[in-house]
């Protein structure tokens, strides 16, 4: 019976999780590209300075 319940929760959670992972990935790439262009246009800056 509790094997029943598990298998049909994680089935429930499935459709709701996984797609959400996915736009947790998609977003924490997209932020991190970002990141990084900011960090390079710093550089860029520091370096024209000195």
């Amino acid at each position: 019976m509790l094997r029943k319940l598990v298998k049909y929760d994680l089935k429930v959670l499935s459709k709701i999780m996984i797609p959400l992972w996915g736009v947790m990935i998609v977003f924490g790439l997209i932020r991190g590209m970002q990141e990084q262009v900011n960090n390079m246009d710093y550089i860029d800056v520091n370096i024209l300075i000195q």
